[in-house]
């Protein structure tokens, strides 16, 4: 089941106090901050039973996975409860796309597309082994950094 409300996760790091109260959202919509400690974050893709949040984050090199649960001390909001990181080192790791039926991530970075296979069965175990292995789907995408990150989704055929 997913949320009633649509939750805007800002996770870029900012020093300053981030202004929730500045934003225009349409009547139902709310926001809050999922998780602060998140830096660079650009893509972002969410499990179907809303247990992890997957980030894809440009400058920072890295694939996140956030997992999230509801408080209810504050009102149901969600928040983010741990991070793993499940890639570094990456060249622009920015797109990210979760495929709920075969357990699978799939992200961008600069050369192409690549996959972790079994992602939360992987990160539910008691002892998660991090950083998790990929395999490549495709990387015969132009190496060259002024063709820019990559921005992908996952759809059903």
């Amino acid at each position: 089941m997913r949320w009633s409300v649509v939750v805007l996760a800002l996770l870029s790091y900012v020093n300053a106090a981030i202004r929730l109260d500045l934003l225009r959202l349409p009547p139902g919509f709310t926001v809050h901050v999922v998780q602060r400690d998140v830096y660079s974050a650009r893509q972002m893709a969410l499990t179907a039973d809303n247990s992890f949040l997957f980030v894809g984050s440009g400058e920072a090199k890295r694939i996140y996975a956030i997992s999230l649960s509801r408080n209810k001390q504050y009102g149901d909001e969600v928040i983010g409860t741990k991070i793993y990181t499940l890639a570094a080192d990456l060249t622009h790791p920015n797109g990210v796309a979760y495929d709920d039926a075969t357990d699978t991530l799939y992200f961008s970075q600069l050369r192409g597309v690549y996959q972790f296979k079994n992602v939360v069965k992987e990160l539910t175990k008691p002892f998660p082994v991090l950083p998790l292995s990929y395999t490549v789907v495709n990387n015969r995408y132009p190496s060259d950094a002024w063709h820019g990150p990559k921005y992908i989704r996952y759809r059903y055929a």
